[in-house]
């Protein structure tokens, strides 16, 4: 039997594209939405690791505005435990409550068809998802009004093309940041969507900690936990910095939060200025200059993933945010992490309503995030702590981390990456992307592939240091021929 062209098939739910909905929405509307399976993917994991965490009734809004499809797939893989309120575009509330009908979903939900901002502002949510067309910083402000203390945020961006320096006044105007056409654009418009973020949430007397980032040729996603409080708010915004960048040889590096004026031509970030090129530095952002992945985060949503069946591609992404947000020095390393990837099997698929199993089981407690009694560890030298932990920590329960916010985990990725497309050896093909891992690694530094581009390396190697790697394998290969 042929497919129904206007059916979408999605983590178990199908969803009818009616005529209907084609005249309250755009065709161009539907169809990016339709390629956001990966951000919705991402929620659902999301709310499932938060309902294993937490007791009691949850309350999850999808506020994306179109057709509800994220809070359909709730629905459908969740009986209890979870009230689930989506919010449409209007006049699709009939199709969404008919599509629930028809994808057989037991969970009690409501459906709306209002203004976002009045859904938000109209009541408290531990689970929020926002899957804006376009940018979404409009909606900042609602949507941290409503998150509660502890809760999870999940915003999603599609307006991409403002992050390619296309109209720097376009993104002056809505993100408030100075931007430019970098090889690490993606990150650099992931971390200025945070700083709105974040800017956003301690209006509110409100803190973030950002767990996941991820940057797909349809959008920007970003999941963070809000802390309640005024202190974590400022410490929230003590993470905001700019970004300084050679435009000769794009060597770039933060620039210290100072609140005098300082020399920028005095951080010697480069020998251009040296070489009496007089290189002009361009100061970016302000963006979020911490860490953009929680470790611990990223294998519980792997372990939900697998457990709710998304596709084999989306864990695959997962699988290489949790190597980037490690970022190991060396191989062997490397390798106990994905030992410790690979164990987490498909499980047999289970509701996540009580059961008389569950109480001979209590769900762990949630702990602070600055508790006194928890170890902190330095990822440059301690690599095999981690993994030790690891081991630790998933032998206490049936997922691999009951909490993802303990301290266990304070080694930090290096910021940024480097395109090894713009910093080869001229005349010369780009070196193997694994050959420039081992080489960075063998000195000592940390190197990783990233999931913001498939050709670029992240390394706490400077630039200097990166292009003596390039020309060291260039040079082999020239001796090899």
């Amino acid at each position: 039997m042929a497919k129904n062209p206007d059916e979408h098939q999605e983590l178990g739910v199908t969803m009818n594209l009616v005529p209907e909905i084609s005249n309250k929405v755009s065709g161009k509307h539907i169809y990016k939405k339709l390629q956001l399976g990966f951000s919705r993917a991402i929620a659902l994991c999301c709310l499932s690791n938060l309902r294993h965490n937490i007791d009691g009734e949850i309350r999850a809004l999808d506020a994306s505005g179109c057709f509800g499809l994220a809070g359909v797939q709730w629905a459908k893989q969740f009986d209890t435990g979870v009230n689930i309120v989506i919010n449409v575009a209007k006049g699709l509330k009939e199709i969404v409550e008919t599509s629930l009908l028809q994808n057989q979903c037991k969970t009690s939900v409501k459906v709306l068809d209002e203004d976002s901002h009045v859904t938000m502002h109209s009541g408290k949510y531990m689970f929020i998802y926002l899957e804006a067309y376009g940018s979404a910083v409009t909606h900042f402000d609602a949507v941290f009004r409503s998150a509660n203390h502890n809760g999870l945020v999940c915003i999603t961006c599609t307006d991409t093309s403002v992050f390619q320096n296309k109209s720097p006044e376009t993104a002056r105007r809505l993100y408030g940041a100075n931007l430019l056409q970098t090889e690490y654009y993606q990150e650099l418009a992931t971390r200025v969507i945070i700083n709105n973020l974040v800017t956003a949430a301690a209006r509110w007397n409100k803190g973030l900690k950002v767990l996941l980032c991820t940057f797909q040729e349809h959008g920007i996603s970003v999941v963070c936990r809000v802390l309640r409080g005024p202190k974590n708010g400022n410490e929230s915004m003590a993470s905001l910095q700019n970004l300084v960048h050679c435009q000769l040889c794009q060597a770039r590096c933060f620039l210290p939060v100072h609140r005098y004026i300082q020399n920028t031509r005095q951080l010697s970030i480069c020998k251009c200025n040296s070489e009496g090129l007089e290189a002009p530095l361009m100061i970016l952002g302000p963006m979020w200059g911490k860490d953009l992945f929680n470790k611990a985060f990223l294998f519980n949503l792997l372990h939900f993933g697998k457990m709710h069946r998304v596709p084999e591609k989306y864990c695959k992404l997962f699988f290489l945010m949790i190597l980037e947000s490690v970022c190991c020095d060396d191989q062997e390393a490397e390798t106990c992490i994905v030992n410790e990837i690979n164990r987490i099997t498909f499980p047999e698929k289970k509701c996540c309503c009580k059961t008389e199993t569950d109480n001979t089981e209590p769900k762990p407690k949630m702990l602070k995030l600055n508790a006194t009694n928890e170890k902190n560890y330095d990822c440059k030298n301690n690599t095999k702590d981690i993994y030790d932990e690891l081991q630790i920590m998933k032998q206490s329960s049936n997922i691999p981390f009951s909490v993802e916010e303990t301290n266990t985990f304070q080694s930090s990725a290096p910021a940024l990456f480097f395109d090894i497309r713009h910093h080869g050896i001229k005349g010369g093909n780009p070196p193997k992307l694994l050959s420039v891992i081992e080489e960075l690694r063998s000195r000592g530094f940390k190197a990783s592939k990233t999931h913001f581009n498939s050709c670029s390396v992240r390394t706490s190697a400077d630039l200097l240091v990166f292009n003596d790697v390039l020309q060291k394998i260039w040079d082999k290969t020239l001796e090899a021929q």
